[in-house]
């Protein structure tokens, strides 16, 4: 079973990422990857284990940002934000597809995010 520290797993999704980055890097030659990671580290550990084993650099910009001024934010500049995938407390189901401009009210009343 994984934890917070990746272990090279056959099978895992992590593996296809790897595989993806492998081949993006030996047809462009890039030397770092950009990723969206703002409060995971579940998420930044997984991309910055396969950014060392291709020998990239990790980029986070993001990382520990403000999440409810990013939200904001990004509502703002028109981003068209749609859930397509739930995988944490207060968000269910009937969330898929609806749009996050919709739902500001009810991510702000989630108990015990962070």
């Amino acid at each position: 079973e994984q934890g917070l520290e990746y272990r090279e797993t056959p099978n895992d999704e992590v593996e296809d990422l790897y595989t993806l980055l492998k081949d993006v890097k030996s047809a462009t030659g890039c030397t770092a990857v950009c990723s969206g990671a703002i409060h995971s580290t579940y998420q930044k550990n997984r991309v910055e284990e396969v950014c060392a084993r291709l020998g990239l650099v990790s980029i986070a910009p993001l990382w520990r940002a403000d999440q409810d001024a990013l939200l904001s934010e990004m509502i703002e500049a028109g981003f068209k934000i749609r859930i397509i995938k739930v995988a944490s407390i207060g968000l269910g189901r009937e969330h898929l597809g609806c749009r996050a401009d919709e739902l500001i009210g009810h991510f702000w009343g989630i108990p015990g995010r962070s």
